[in-house]
């Protein structure tokens, strides 16, 4: 085994013998272009400092101290000898195969770790930052970058210089800029005037154009509108158009054809001659005068496709000929030809997430759209779609391969609850796929879990929480309903889940089980939008028995004192919900762009209720009295993430909430679990969790002297969170500052309590304001959270204002203290 590891170290280097350290970079004389755009055709960034304080290059010190007891060189000469002799032993063992993989897997793992010192330095290095020097060669190339940024701009007649100021041996740089006067679109003519389809299709889509006259000329745009014209045109029947066919190319005769015609030389419209005199003192015109579309060879036009034949394959690998030979099973639906190897499939089933049919024009989103929703039935490993053209004809070959019938999956990890610390749990599934043949699939789930809460009464110390659980679901790849109403769902990814669970929850207090069916429609408009309808959702709860006598003293001193109905909770109770969620989403994991998140959501239960004319029934298997419930619950969350940089972004939540019981008056109650609460690891973070409100009321504390729960039927909350990279060790550590600000509040007004309930005079007076920092060690795959939050202002006390009562301690008994949260991934 030869060896295959070279090394090397990518460092700036400066044209002169003395180096100087890069200190800064910054624009003169920009006006339109601003700086940060600028700022990003720059490769070499100075070194960080720590939180933007000029000098303090902490990262830098760190990887210098570290640099002072580090040769590179003998840590290459350690591992040419240590390479060596694995050499030696790979040939001293090579008819042992067990021994080789042994010693090969050891060669590895050093070869990782010299590679690590060799390349990026010892521990100290690797957690600091190398030092940044200024290159007279990069900043040449830097100005050459924006001076072709600028004429992509339309500043054509731009000129780009820089000067390099020396101050005790940092250099920093500052680019001048001389703009001149920008280039605008006076008349644009988006038509080829040769191709009478393709410009009447243009003509049709006109609005949807990048371009328009006015505005400045931009060659992202261009760029931007030759992809939109090929997605255009592909989505139209020409199948074999491309973008490549509007790029500029040179014939043999000198001649300089296809791309967009434009005219800098145009003269000015003058119609109305004074405001011509002042667009001509801050810019110049450009016409676009065409598009020019190159043709293909031997072809005096575009031609249109449509498709001659459709085949779909169900294959245990993928075929080795384009088209398919006739097989035994084979079964003709709707125009498409299946051939099944083996598994069977409905027809009826694909046929409804195959969007091209034979006879019809060539479409490039219904191509796109069929491979999709058959990748998302999730009974496939691999799916793929091959054309083959004859003329203007098109054959198209669906491949598929079946993932196995049967599948097991193990996960285990941290369980995050908002009002809990973090605890271990197993999740262990069996899924049958295809079980009738309708690609139906089936799912057992076992789960378990254990995780700290604070006592429902009591705030001293946490307890554990075990929750064990089990889960059978149904779920068909259809809306199931009895009316051809389902088909209009069927380019919507649309699912029909029946599910039978029950679940276990042992908490300090009580022991809790929860029987449960459900009917859900699901179904996706895009990528980003989903849709979730619960048509039936039934929960027979149980108190099996209340673990703790002074708990359900508690319970009953609430009822009889203060009116709180919180016992009624925890009676037998059978709870009947329909609910609808809305979701928008495009955050995407691991990426720092500017995104959206809105969810909506919408839920009645015991509808069915309003038949009887009480709230109880006194029919329970075991001869106990069931508690109904009859409420309407609705959720709207509007969140906002936008980049400040490559490494920050400032990110913003607003959410608000309500309930409402009904049937028995104030004496109504909704189920605990539907309740809204404020404070914990995910809202309100100054406040220990479910401990916030009910608006300006004192907390509730029991009989021992414990604030206990703090449930409310309307909520309002909202979040403000600066966050931002601190530096790397194993994993970023980030850093994050935040404001929170919300309460909960009661529905009806309770003479012992008073200001918990809701009233529009003064519930602004009642928001509550926690701010606070927080450590985030983000390892990619999970995120590990530290927030750490104080009361600005907390309406409940008699001097609410931080500044009045403040002490900064951890103390439980503390008004005002820093209260920490841990949690698991970002709070939104």
């Amino acid at each position: 085994m030869g060896s295959w590891l070279a090394f090397s170290c990518a460092r700036s280097v400066n044209t002169t013998n003395e180096k100087y350290l890069l200190s800064g970079q910054a624009f003169r004389g920009n006006k339109l272009i601003t700086a940060p755009e600028l700022l990003g055709l720059l490769p070499q960034k100075p070194n960080k400092t720590l939180f933007g304080i000029p000098g303090f290059t902490t990262a830098l010190w760190l990887y210098q101290w570290g640099e002072k007891g580090f040769d590179r060189q003998a840590q290459q000469t350690k591992w040419d000898s240590l390479d060596v002799r694995y050499q030696r032993l790979f040939l001293a063992v090579a008819a042992q195969p067990k021994k080789l993989e042994k010693i090969r897997k050891k060669y590895l793992k050093d070869a990782e770790k010299y590679q690590k010192k060799i390349g990026e330095g010892n521990f100290w290095m690797r957690l600091g930052e190398a030092p940044v020097y200024f290159s007279e060669y990069e900043t040449k190339k830097n100005q050459s970058k924006i001076q072709q940024y600028l004429f992509n701009h339309g500043f054509f007649n731009a000129k780009v210089g820089y000067n390099a100021d020396t101050v005790a041996g940092k250099v920093r740089v500052v680019y001048t800029i001389n703009e001149n006067l920008p280039y605008h679109y006076q008349n644009v003519n988006l038509q080829t005037g040769r191709d009478t389809k393709i410009d009447s299709l243009l003509k049709d889509h006109r609005a949807e154009s990048f371009i328009t006259a006015g505005e400045r000329y931009s060659q992202d745009k261009l760029e931007g509108e030759q992809v939109r014209i090929e997605q255009l045109l592909q989505n139209n029947g020409y199948y074999g158009f491309s973008r490549q066919y509007l790029k500029k190319v040179l014939s043999k005769s000198g001649r300089v054809d296809g791309g967009f015609v434009l005219d800098t030389a145009a003269t000015a419209n003058r119609r109305d001659s004074l405001r011509q005199v002042i667009l001509d003192s801050v810019q110049r015109p450009i016409d676009l005068l065409k598009i020019d579309i190159l043709l293909p060879r031997f072809l005096q036009a575009h031609p249109k496709f449509t498709y001659e034949r459709v085949d779909f394959v169900v294959e245990a690998a993928p075929a080795d000929s384009l088209m398919p030979k006739i097989k035994s099973d084979t079964i003709r639906y709707q125009g498409v030809n299946y051939y099944f190897s083996g598994k069977r499939y409905a027809p009826k089933i694909l046929d409804s997430r195959i969007f091209i049919r034979p006879d019809s024009l060539y479409r490039l989103n219904n191509r796109n759209k069929t491979s999709l929703l058959l990748g998302n039935l999730q009974q496939f490993s691999y799916v793929n779609i091959d054309n083959d053209t004859v003329g203007s004809k098109i054959r198209s070959l669906i491949r598929v391969v079946p993932l196995p019938k049967y599948g097991v999956t193990l996960e285990s990890g941290l369980n995050v609850v908002q009002s809990s610390t973090p605890g271990p749990f197993l999740n262990l599934s069996f899924q049958v796929r295809n079980i009738f043949r309708g690609m139906e699939s089936f799912e057992q789930s076992v789960r378990f879990a254990l995780d700290a809460q604070p006592g429902l009464t009591s705030q001293s110390g946490l307890f554990p929480t075990t929750e064990l659980g089990t889960n059978s679901s149904l779920i068909f790849p259809q809306i199931l309903l009895p009316t051809r109403f389902r088909n209009r769902f069927n380019a919507f990814n649309p699912r029909t889940q029946v599910s039978v669970g029950f679940n276990y929850v042992q908490r300090p207090e009580y022991t809790r089980t929860n029987l449960r069916a459900g009917l859900t429609y699901i179904w996706q408009k895009s990528q980003y939008e989903s849709f979730n309808f619960s048509l039936l959702d039934f929960n027979y709860l149980r108190n099996q028995k209340i673990d703790s006598v002074n708990f359900l003293v508690e319970l009953q001193n609430l009822q009889q004192n203060q009116g709180i109905q919180l016992i009624r909770s925890f009676q037998p109770s059978f709870v009947s919900s329909i609910s609808f969620n809305y979701l928008f989403n495009n955050k995407l994991p691991s990426e720092n762009r500017a995104a959206r998140y809105f969810r909506l959501f919408a839920e009645s239960g015991g509808t069915t209720l309003n038949l009887f004319s009480q709230q109880k029934l006194v029919n329970d298997i075991l001869g106990q009295e069931i508690q109904l419930y009859k409420y309407v619950k609705a959720i709207a969350d509007y969140r906002i993430y936008r980049p400040l940089g490559r490494n920050s972004s400032v990110n913003l939540r607003v959410s608000a909430g309500a309930i409402i019981s009904y049937g028995n008056g104030e004496q109504s109650v909704p189920p605990y679990e539907k309740y809204f609460f404020l404070g914990g690891s995910s809202g309100m973070r100054a406040w220990a969790p479910r401990r916030l409100g009910p608006g300006s009321s004192p907390p509730t504390v029991s009989s021992r002297g414990f604030v206990i729960e703090a449930p409310g039927d309307l909520m309002i909350e909202s979040s403000l969170e600066l966050r931002g990279r601190l530096f790397h060790l194993v994993g970023d550590i980030n850093y994050a500052l935040f404001v929170d600000v919300g309460n909960v509040w009661t529905l009806y007004k309770n003479p012992t309590r008073q200001g918990s309930n809701f009233e529009g005079e003064r519930f602004w007076r009642e928001m509550a304001v926690g701010s606070g920092f927080g450590l985030r060690y983000d390892f990619n795959f999970f995120i590990l959270r530290f927030d750490f939050g104080i009361k600005i202002f907390d309406p409940s006390q008699a001097k609410p204002y931080v500044l009045d009562r403040f002490q900064f301690t951890f103390r439980p008994d503390a008004p005002y203290r820093l209260t920490p949260q841990i949690g698991i991934g970002y709070p939104f």
